[in-house]
């Protein structure tokens, strides 16, 4: 807010918002760019959800025209149409690929995922008989995000519910159980930077979780593929087989994601640039630079936090 106030506050000859969802969450979104822009009188807050958002509400007649007029008189719209017409784009080519996880990492995923369901869904089996009040939206959705996370790597869970996946945890209350996994996901999110750091590399075991240096195949020999993760070991094949000199942008929501591609990047002797929120506007720029002109650089790493802009 504090931010918000302050861009408002500057004093300019002109004013432009440049962006590619005017209206993200809510209206607020679209107000919060038009009090910048000072477009008279929907600067004010109140005028504009006098206007605009009460009648919408309200579902009144015309309320939505009058927002599509105020949209079609303040914004400049550039569809993919008129880009092709200056500079053609390459045709997108979409390839989804599945990829199963590994034993271990499937068992923590159902482990979790038996828990979620006691939390979102109150008629599950054996619920708890006298259980708390629902969760908000926001909390399922982080919750959920701890799925993802071990979709990732398992090794960007907390300990904590490691440690209750181990102990095959059943004692554990709702409200406990919501606390370790939002904890876990929150964590990891994209505007938690994490600090960047080369620990051992660690592989779950049958006895747990075991701290080596490098993974190594069953005959003793290091095994670069073999990440503890089975969305790294498809990455780095398909970046394998890529034209030489091609280039790949990786993107990821969790900076420590990041951490694990760049340990395997390294280890399978990638060179690469990244980005995230802990670099600055110059490293940034030579990060990018490096990425386009060196033939060598066929890798970046980018958090969306820090590189979904321009």
């Amino acid at each position: 807010m504090k931010i918000f106030a302050a861009c408002c506050r500057i004093h300019a000859l002109h004013r432009w918002c440049m962006t590619g969802t005017p209206v993200q969450n809510s209206l607020d979104d679209f107000g919060a760019l038009l009090s910048f822009l000072r477009i008279y009188p929907f600067q004010d807050k109140k005028q504009f959800d006098y206007w605009i958002v009460n009648p919408l509400q309200k579902l009144e007649h015309n309320a939505l025209e009058t927002l599509r007029c105020l949209v079609a008189a303040t914004c400049l719209r550039r569809t993919k149409a008129h880009c092709d017409l200056a500079k053609p784009l390459p045709r997108k080519s979409e390839e989804v690929e599945d990829v199963s996880l590994l034993p271990s990492d499937q068992e923590i995923y159902d482990f979790l995922k038996r828990k979620i369901q006691r939390i979102v869904n109150p008629n599950f089996q054996n619920h708890d008989k006298f259980p708390s009040k629902q969760p908000k939206a926001v909390d399922i959705l982080s919750i959920i995000t701890s799925l993802r996370v071990v979709c990732d790597h398992v090794e960007l869970l907390s300990q904590s519910a490691i440690d209750a996946w181990q102990r095959g945890d059943t004692s554990m209350s709702d409200q406990e159980t919501k606390l370790l996994l939002t904890s876990s996901s929150n964590e990891y999110m994209d505007g938690h930077e994490a600090k960047r750091s080369q620990p051992p590399s660690r592989i779950m075991t049958e006895d747990g979780l075991a701290s080596i240096s490098q993974t190594q195949s069953s005959n003793g020999e290091t095994d670069a593929y073999n990440t503890r993760s089975a969305k790294i070991n498809a990455l780095l094949k398909k970046i394998h087989l890529q034209p030489a000199y091609s280039k790949s942008v990786v993107f990821s929501s969790w900076t420590k994601m990041l951490n694990k591609v760049e340990q395997a990047l390294l280890a399978n002797g990638f060179n690469y640039r990244r980005i995230d929120g802990q670099l600055s506007l110059k490293s940034r720029g030579e990060a990018i630079k490096a990425f386009s002109e060196n033939s060598d650089c066929t890798v970046m790493l980018a958090s969306i936090g820090s590189a979904g802009e321009g």
